[in-house]
């Protein structure tokens, strides 16, 4: 079991606001108080050098299955049927953790958030000249929120878990082949980002918030 080297959730809510501190990593579409559309994504990366010992001195081989996990700690307003996304983020310059929570007054910009990889709103997340297998999604109002792999030469690079509405919520989703491509190096280990389906982000309807224990729970 290998625990997080970084872990942030991203808010469109506030587009320059760190979270990284946050005991709580939130995926989410949901309506603002004055009704605008919103979305909550998590950001989570493990250690290069400790997935490569673990593969090397424990597994001995590329025979191997790798899963993330994250336990529930609240939910609101779940539809019948939910789909979580995860894929490998892409990333040039890696981003910052920060020192930030959810909420902070005033806004905390010491790492990652909506519009920015690093802290003191540097480095845009990409949104163009994207390689082939990379995509993002926002709307024109709330530029940013990450940028990621749907795949990498043949391999599919999307994974998800469905949920229904007597499912746990926990985060139990294989990603293998992300982490094959990590330790060979055929990709760049910039974390995963997690999200809910485009039809449920940004959405006016509902307040869709599914919460999980981060790293820096005391729990």
């Amino acid at each position: 079991r290998i625990f997080p080297q970084q872990d942030a959730f991203i808010f469109s809510e506030t587009p320059t606001g760190n979270a990284g501190l946050d005991e709580i990593l939130e995926v989410g579409g949901y309506a603002d108080i004055t009704g605008v559309g919103e979305a909550s994504r998590i950001l989570i990366q493990f250690d290069s050098q400790e997935i490569s010992d673990v593969i090397s001195s424990k597994v001995g081989g590329n025979n191997f299955s790798a899963s993330l996990g994250l336990y529930l700690a609240d939910a609101y307003q779940i539809p019948l049927n939910t789909t979580i996304f995860a894929y490998p983020i892409y990333s040039t310059t890696g981003w910052d953790n920060g020192s930030g929570k959810c909420g902070d007054v005033p806004t905390n910009t010491s790492g990652v958030s909506w519009k920015y990889q690093k802290g003191g709103e540097t480095n845009q997340w990409p949104t163009a000249s994207l390689p082939t297998g990379v995509t993002y999604y926002t709307t024109g109002s709330k530029p940013g929120g990450g940028a990621w792999y749907t795949s990498s030469g043949s391999v599919n690079l999307e994974f998800t878990q469905s949920n229904t509405v007597k499912s746990t919520y926990d985060i139990n989703i294989n990603v293998t082949d992300a982490v094959k491509l990590w330790n060979t190096g055929s990709i760049v280990n910039s974390g995963l980002i997690l999200k809910l389906s485009s039809s449920l982000e940004f959405n006016t309807t509902s307040s869709i918030r599914l919460k999980y224990f981060g790293a820096d729970t005391n729990t």
